[in-house]
């Protein structure tokens, strides 16, 4: 099994079947442990997703599985689109693609309970700029956020890269049947309760 971890951040998993990437070189130092740590990572990719790099530097039909998390809200909804269709054309048919962002309609059943007092209880952890009195301005209004998302408009994008809109279902609450792929994603998602997760299957089909 060989899973890729799209735009890692900080979480990335060291099990040999995990490949990580993200370009994390600019913004952890040389001479730092934390690069010196990233530096010694085996399967760390250091790959910027758009611009002269575009696409990712893998053939076709690589991966057995794909996690995207916390990752498309950074994009513009066209880049999305193109960011998300290359996991499509990484992954090996039926492979699957797992997806978790900022669900918007979460944060506004619960804003007006949204304070720095409830932070950690709503969403599990506190308001990270101390600037901010709502979780919603601190995470998601992000200043590097480009979208604000929900099931449906994620639906939408993943459709528009190609994922066939049958094979799109929701991933916690997926039968005790799960694939291997599915179990392994599952120990490494963070985030879960104020986001929406999906999976996505590349089709078999021609």
């Amino acid at each position: 099994m060989k899973l890729l971890n799209v735009g890692c951040g900080g979480n990335r998993p060291q099990d040999e079947h995990w490949w990580n990437l993200d370009d994390l070189h600019r913004t952890l130092k040389p001479g730092t442990p934390e690069r010196a740590n990233l530096d010694a990572e085996p399967r760390y990719v250091e790959h910027e997703l758009l611009g002269a790099g575009f696409p990712m530097p893998f053939d076709e039909a690589t991966f057995d599985g794909c996690l995207a998390s916390h990752l498309i809200e950074h994009f513009s909804c066209h880049d999305a689109v193109l960011v998300l269709a290359d996991c499509h054309r990484i992954l090996k048919p039926d492979g699957l693609l797992v997806v978790s962002v900022p669900d918007a309609d979460y944060f506004l059943s619960v804003h007006d309970r949204d304070t720095p007092e409830n932070a950690v209880v709503l969403f599990g952890e506190p308001i990270h700029d101390k600037w901010q009195l709502t979780f919603m301005a601190d995470a998601l209004f992000h200043a590097n956020h480009r979208q604000v998302l929900t099931d449906g408009s994620l639906r939408c994008l993943l459709v528009q890269a190609g994922f066939e809109p049958m094979a799109i279902g929701d991933f916690l609450l997926v039968s005790e049947f799960v694939s291997p792929e599915e179990l392994e994603v599952r120990k490494i998602l963070n985030r879960q309760k104020f986001s929406v997760i999906l999976k996505a299957i590349k089709s078999s089909a021609p």
